[in-house]
């Protein structure tokens, strides 16, 4: 699991709990209302984006306090690129071939400071 986090002070759980309780969320939401993958979970302070790929089981997710259009914009553009970029990659287990990904984000988010940097200046 690749994972970007922008700021220091709200680092995510273990990742694979986390990837695991998203599948098993959508799959028991899937069987149960037949309504497809699940695109969205809103939460009190906070939303989360789901970006399935067509062609493997690979999701991309984008936590964040709030969204808007440009947000939404620029995690399909990212989820995109991703996808392409390293879609023959997502069989291993070597999370280091990702290593580079940071540059899809700078790309596709060009507008979020990173808040990490300013704490190490």
């Amino acid at each position: 699991m690749f994972n970007h986090n922008w700021r220091t002070d709200n680092e995510l759980v273990d990742s694979v709990l986390f990837s695991g309780m998203v599948q098993g969320i959508n799959t028991i939401m899937k069987e149960s209302v037949k309504a497809g993958d699940i695109t969205e979970i809103h939460l009190s302070d906070g939303i989360l984006l789901i970006n399935r790929c067509k062609s493997s089981p690979m999701a991309c997710i984008l936590i964040a306090t709030n969204t808007t259009r440009v947000i939404v914009d620029s995690f399909q553009r990212f989820a995109d690129q991703f996808y392409l970029k390293y879609q023959n990659s997502f069989n291993t287990s070597d999370v280091s071939v990702f290593s580079d990904a940071k540059q899809i984000i700078e790309e596709s988010f060009p507008f979020i400071p990173d808040y990490r940097q300013d704490v190490n200046k």
